[in-house]
């Protein structure tokens, strides 16, 4: 789908910590929706896979429902990393650059996941 059919996130850097973001209006894509306010850190690569991933400028609308899927668990962490892969072939990430960030979730993402659920 081309990038002109979706809109950019309006995000400003936290000063201070240059990984952590506000997003400073409500946002929708794909038929989810993030309030204005919401503090994300943006698509955390691991190093493992940086060397694939050119920038993660791009990956910011999926990462932005993902943090946010993750931080208030309405769904499985299977389904919320599911749709982080369905956006990010909807805003035209690379089916094999979505793939990496796909799995580096998939094997990861366990430790944030229950760590918002014991909370």
């Amino acid at each position: 789908m081309p990038t002109s059919e979706w809109k950019y996130p309006k995000i400003q850097n936290i000063l201070g910590d240059p990984h952590q973001k506000i997003l400073l209006e409500d946002y929708f894509i794909m038929g989810y929706s993030i309030p204005a306010g919401f503090i994300f850190d943006g698509a955390s690569i691991p190093g493992v896979a940086k060397w694939y991933v050119d920038d993660d400028d791009h990956l910011l609308p999926a990462a932005l429902v993902h943090d946010y899927l993750y931080v208030n668990q309405p769904c499985t962490r299977k389904e919320a990393d599911h749709i982080f892969w369905e956006i990010m072939i909807y805003t035209g990430v690379r089916r094999s650059q979505a793939y990496v960030c796909w799995l580096a979730v998939r094997i990861g993402g366990w430790r944030p996941w229950n760590r918002r659920k014991d909370q």
